[in-house]
């Protein structure tokens, strides 16, 4: 009988809070992370001659980050690696027409890397990689929790929903057994 009613409660809990939960958030919710990483821009590159990939590495004052590591990467595995010079310039040869990251730190770029033959006019002739955690004036970690996603892919509304979710399950459940225990 006491079984009864733990489920009986609960089964009242889950229906309550089924209605308080938006419906775009359970739809949505595998596709959160996916919109994210859609954000992500490609940017076609013109290769030099014998298949040369030119670029520069700056830290976050924009300054040359001399003897940085820069990896080229295609599916998913890393082509080669260089390091940068005193000015944080580096050259690549021997790359063929593809899609690539290109990695330095904190900074990566995915770029489509054309012969210098076939690349199209609007085409880069270099790399310019800038480590991406820089915070823009007036903005912080506090902002983007706010108003933007944060590392986990929820914003602090989801997450405030989530947590009132949990607490209002364990609640009902302490009050459940407390009234079977009187």
């Amino acid at each position: 009988m006491k079984m009864l009613k733990v489920l009986r409660g609960l089964a009242v809990t889950a229906a309550t809070f089924g209605i308080l939960i938006p419906i775009p958030t359970i739809v949505n919710a595998t596709e959160i992370g996916a919109a994210s990483r859609q954000g992500e821009v490609v940017r076609d590159l013109a290769l030099g001659a014998g298949g040369v990939i030119r670029g520069q590495v700056v830290n976050k004052d924009g300054l040359p980050d001399r003897g940085a590591d820069v990896s080229v990467i295609r599916n998913g595995e890393t082509v080669t690696t260089v390091k940068t010079d005193d000015q944080g310039s580096f050259a690549i040869a021997g790359i063929s027409g593809g899609v690539y990251a290109i990695s330095s730190g904190k900074a990566t770029g995915v770029v489509r890397a054309w012969s210098h033959e076939t690349a199209p006019p609007a085409a880069s002739q270099g790399v310019l990689l800038v480590p991406s955690d820089i915070t823009v004036r007036g903005q912080s970690c506090l902002h983007d929790w706010l108003h933007h996603h944060n590392h986990t892919g929820l914003t602090l509304g989801q997450v405030g929903l989530g947590g009132l979710l949990v607490l209002g399950l364990v609640g009902t459940i302490i009050a459940l057994t407390l009234d079977d225990a009187s």
